[in-house]
């Protein structure tokens, strides 16, 4: 009797690897595309309107152009009496300033530390002033325009639509004014000084939520999702590229370079869509991938381009304190052929500077 063996049936062979892949990279760019498409059109549609509008902000022409011209006979205090009121370094008038700027007053206005916000002192009293109330931000608002408009003040607010910026942050809370000028505006005033530090007209107030509101997603901003704003832009923009990667390598895989398709075309899609689908992704994905990685950049991921080097020492550039008395704004603004809107101090190699604005 002779023994038989068995042989186990052969395992089915799957696909190959590269086959696999493609079909999981059509699947990724397939499903990927459908859910960020409209990510994409806002983008694009949004972007182009902030190309015309952009988010509001004060300008430093914007501003001096509403400051008045400093009126010497309103200024009794000397800039070492300014800076000794706000507790200053009497011989060190870096930062210091002076214009009309609280209620079309002249004010002093002395540099506070690293994110805070300047201190106020008068320029005709030398007393500090309190933080600015709703009175003197309706004054601020009404010598802003020259008082030829009403103002009608709208209550404070910590941040809304249109202040999100970091740079108002020590100017927080921020009181509202709008005015019955022809544009309509809107100024944003600082509680701790008194200053207008924000304009928004009405048409950059509508054109707004068209264009930086939606394109910078700040729907999310100001509510429960505050805190993960920033990783939400980040990783939709993240997507945003893998999807227009991986467009273009399902785009030139599909593209015949040696031999045409039986249609004749290089391309597979004979419906109109499709194939402008896929010649178009292929024309514009250079652009498309780096525009979307380009904002992607700009919202500084993971802390990429966050400098770790130590703050620029600037005692080297300003020099040693000369020690002598700082002339008077009376002196410098009758050496200027025009009243300034703002002196400004600062040092340079131990010389104090002042810098006249008109």
């Amino acid at each position: 009797m002779s023994a038989t063996s068995t042989r186990s049936p052969a395992r089915p062979v799957g696909p190959p690897l590269s086959t696999r892949a493609k079909r999981w990279l059509y699947l990724i760019h397939r499903w990927a595309g459908i859910v960020l498409c409209l990510f994409f059109a806002m983008w694009f549609v949004s972007g182009v309107v902030m190309m015309y509008v952009g988010y509001p902000k004060l300008t430093p022409q914007e501003r001096l152009t509403h400051l008045a011209p400093l009126d010497a006979a309103a200024i009794a205090v000397t800039p070492a009496q300014a800076l000794a009121a706000a507790g200053a370094d009497v011989h060190n008038a870096t930062g210091l300033s002076l214009a009309a700027t609280r209620g079309g007053a002249p004010v002093y206005s002395v540099a506070g530390g690293m994110r805070e916000a300047p201190r106020i002192v008068d320029a005709a009293t030398g007393t500090l002033l309190p933080p600015a109330d709703a009175e003197v931000a309706r004054a601020a608002a009404m010598a802003w325009f020259g008082g030829r408009y009403a103002a009608h003040y709208q209550g404070a607010v910590m941040e809304d639509v249109y202040t999100h910026s970091g740079a108002l942050k020590p100017h927080r809370p921020l009181h509202r004014v709008d005015m019955d000028d022809p544009d309509r505006t809107r100024l944003y005033i600082s509680s701790a000084t008194g200053a207008v530090v924000l304009d928004a007209t009405f048409n950059e107030r509508v054109w707004n939520y068209a264009g930086a509101w939606i394109h910078w997603l700040y729907p999310f901003r100001g509510n429960a999702l505050d805190p993960w704003w920033h990783d939400i832009v980040v990783w939709l923009s993240v997507a945003g590229v893998l999807v227009a990667l991986t467009g273009t390598v399902v785009g030139l895989l599909r593209w015949r370079f040696s031999r045409p398709y039986a249609s004749g075309s290089r391309s597979p899609y004979r419906e109109p869509m499709m194939r402008w689908h896929h010649l178009s992704g292929l024309l514009f994905a250079a652009i498309t991938i780096t525009w979307i990685f380009s904002g992607l950049m700009s919202m500084n991921p993971w802390k990429l381009f966050t400098s770790t080097a130590a703050p620029l020492d600037r005692a080297a550039y300003a020099g040693a304190a000369a020690g002598g008395p700082l002339a008077s704004p009376q002196a410098l603004i009758a050496a200027l052929p025009a009243a300034p809107r703002e002196l400004a101090w600062t040092r340079a190699a131990g010389q104090d500077v002042v810098l006249a604005r008109e």
